[in-house]
């Protein structure tokens, strides 16, 4: 498959990360503002609510990415973060994600998976999680839910590192974070209509050049024919 021209994603790059989320709200039929919305939820429902989108979103993304949006529904009964057989794993072997990307997907789905399966952490505290790790765990922790965040990010007049503003605000790390993979995922959209346009100019050309040889057959000729 031939590459993504950088023309391509010269006019992807023109859309913002807000505008990709918003698209692809609509998309999933979620009303306007949820990715806005669900940061402002209880701890508990974010990390839920955050899960259950990232499901939906990388169930359409790989259905993009594979050029088989009929099969959307199968897709939809894959595991999610199974690390051998889920849809992550396959979208991080077609190269739709990052590992990074992916191990941050991973990280929230098995959180979402202590949250779900126990009734006593309805009450839970991104704050308190944070806190309550040792240094080696928060440091990785931190490499995950600050990944979409710049080295040092401006706090009105201060500016701090980005390992700070995830122990200061994880809550907003991690939206951020998300939000990015979110409009990473979107992209698949446009993606997907330039490999299909790609692979049709190809494949006029390979006619065009059988032509002039002589060598297209009469099937494939009455194929691409108006009388079909």
């Amino acid at each position: 498959m031939n590459p993504i021209t950088p023309e391509v994603w010269r006019l992807l790059s023109e859309k913002t990360i807000h505008q990709e989320v918003a698209e692809f709200e609509q998309r999933l039929g979620l009303k306007s503002g949820f990715y806005q919305d669900i940061v402002t939820n209880d701890d508990w429902s974010f990390i839920i609510k955050l899960n259950a989108l990232f499901e939906a979103a990388c169930t359409h993304a790989l259905s993009q990415r594979i050029a088989c949006p009929e099969l959307l529904d199968e897709l939809a009964q894959l595991e999610f973060a199974d690390r051998r057989k889920g849809k992550v794993k396959f979208l991080l072997s077609l190269s739709v994600v990052t590992e990074k990307q992916a191990e941050i997907l991973f990280d929230l789905a098995k959180l979402r998976n202590t949250l779900v399966h126990n009734v006593d952490q309805v009450a839970f505290s991104i704050d308190s999680y944070i806190a309550g790790l040792d240094s080696k765990k928060f440091k990785a922790k931190s490499a995950l839910w600050g990944h979409g965040i710049v080295d040092f990010v401006n706090e009105g007049e201060v500016t701090i590192s980005r390992t700070e503003f995830v122990r200061a605000k994880p809550k907003e790390a991690l939206w951020l974070t998300c939000m990015e993979i979110l409009a990473c995922l979107h992209t698949e959209f446009e993606l997907a209509k330039y490999r299909a346009a790609d692979a049709a100019a190809r494949e006029c050309r390979n006619i065009r050049t059988e032509i002039a040889s002589g060598s297209v057959s009469h099937v494939r000729m009455k194929g691409i024919s108006p009388e079909g």
